[in-house]
């Protein structure tokens, strides 16, 4: 089951994508944890 990001995670996975620096901060059960797994599909070969 793909995850359907909302439109901060796509901006986030957008900026990770370009290589810069990247910080993740936001409360509990925000969703952080589904960002870093986004971003990490997205560097998968």
């Amino acid at each position: 089951m793909a995850i359907e990001p909302t439109a901060e995670q796509q901006a986030a996975r957008d900026v990770f994508a370009t290589g810069r620096d990247l910080a993740l901060v936001a409360g509990a059960g925000t969703g952080k944890t589904s960002t870093l797994v986004l971003m990490g599909s997205a560097t998968r070969k």
